[in-house]
C-alpha cells in the first residue's frame, strides 16, 4: 500500500517520514544512523536517548502531573463554592425564607466540608440576635 503524506513524500504504510515522525520524543532515530559505526558512537547515542526518555518521564510524573492535579483540585473547590452560592441565591429569589435558603445552601456544600445542621442553626440564630440588637441600638 503506497500512500502520500502531507509533505508529498511516498511511504509504504509505515510512518517513516513526515511531521509525525520528527516529533517522536524517544530519540531512537539518532542512533539508527550510527548502527554501522563504532560501538562508542552507538553507546553514546543510545545513552543520550535513554537520558532523554527518563528525563521526560521524571518531568511528567514528578512535576507536570502534580501541578495538574493541584490545578484540578483548585478548580473543583472553586466550582463547589460557586455552586453553593448559586443554590442559596436561586432558592432565596424563588421566595423561600432566608433560613431555608441557608439550609439549601448548607446541603449543597460538599460532605467533607458541610457543617452539622445544629451548628448552622445556632449560627443563624446568633446572627439574627446580633442583627436585632444592632437595630434596637440604632
Amino acid at each position: 500500500m503506497v500512500l502520500r503524506n502531507n509533505c508529498g513524500n511516498l511511504h509504504h504504510g509505515r510512518r517513516t517520514s513526515g511531521p509525525w515522525y520528527r516529533r517522536s520524543g524517544t530519540g531512537h532515530r539518532h542512533y539508527h544512523g550510527a548502527l554501522g559505526g563504532p560501538p562508542e558512537e552507538i553507546g553514546h547515542k543510545v545513552a543520550a536517548a535513554l537520558v532523554g526518555t527518563f528525563l521526560g518521564i521524571l518531568l511528567c510524573y514528578g512535576f507536570i502531573g502534580p501541578v495538574a492535579g493541584n490545578m484540578t483540585k483548585i478548580s473543583e473547590d472553586e466550582h463547589a463554592y460557586y455552586h453553593v452560592l448559586r443554590v442559596a441565591l436561586v432558592s432565596f429569589m424563588r421566595g423561600t425564607p432566608p433560613t431555608i435558603a441557608v439550609e439549601f445552601a448548607r446541603r449543597a456544600i460538599p460532605g467533607h466540608l458541610r457543617p452539622l445542621s445544629k451548628i448552622a442553626e445556632a449560627f443563624i440564630k446568633n446572627r439574627a440576635a446580633e442583627g436585632g440588637a444592632a437595630r434596637a441600638a440604632a
